[in-house]
């Protein structure tokens, strides 16, 4: 099973676990992989509409591998798990997912989530729930940035702006892919007069961690 470059950075963090679930899994190609990487470890695959949950089914019965398919809207059916996975979605439906049930307070698993809009939005609600995120790596895939964020029970530190825009991680750790994310944008917004105090901010936000 051959996994995206999104896909593959999420299977190549997720650490050591006994049971992890997938959601929002599509054809299964991540829980696939992970069942052919980890075949002691208990996978789960899920999805919440009728269509890809049967696309799914297929795909899993097809793979001929030993994954638990759970129908499910978010986490509000799933089993105890150590490890939650929620890759290719926006944002804001990541942070509903995480903020909907109480499986987040009561299980305590760990997060590796992989937004692709509103990163913001998924950075405070990890805060909120007393997640630190522990570590992320930003990737390039089609021309598009995407930040793999994993995050564990824990007090973050305060955020300023723009680590809760870019990622304390990253920029902390002067991440290759965030720089060059930074520098697309700034070089898309310097020369549009509405966006020349956020170019210059950028700007200031390259100078400062990528010295």
């Amino acid at each position: 099973m051959k996994l995206s470059i999104r896909l593959q950075t999420v299977a190549d963090n997720i650490g050591e676990f006994k049971k992890l679930v997938d959601i929002g899994s599509d054809h299964g190609q991540l829980p696939i992989y992970l069942k052919e990487k980890f075949p002691e470890q208990v996978i789960c695959a899920s999805e919440a509409q009728t269509m890809p949950f049967e696309n799914l089914k297929k795909e899993i019965y097809n793979s001929q591998k030993d994954i638990e398919i759970y129908y499910s809207d978010g986490l509000k059916n799933i089993p105890e798990a150590d490890v939650i996975t929620i890759c290719g979605m926006g944002g804001l439906l990541i942070t509903k997912i995480i903020t909907d049930t109480d499986y987040i307070n009561k299980f305590k698993p760990k997060l590796i989530v992989e937004p692709q809009s509103n990163y913001k939005d998924v950075r405070l609600s990890l805060a909120k729930l007393n997640y630190k995120i522990i570590k992320e790596i930003y990737i390039e895939e089609k021309k598009k940035y995407y930040p793999i964020i994993i995050a564990i029970p824990g007090e973050e530190k305060q955020y300023t702006e723009e680590e809760l825009l870019y990622g304390r991680y990253g920029l902390n750790n002067a991440d290759s892919c965030l720089r060059q994310m930074l520098e697309h944008k700034y070089e898309v917004l310097k020369n549009v007069l509405s966006k020349n105090v956020e170019a210059k901010d950028i700007l200031k936000i390259i100078e400062r961690y990528y010295k």
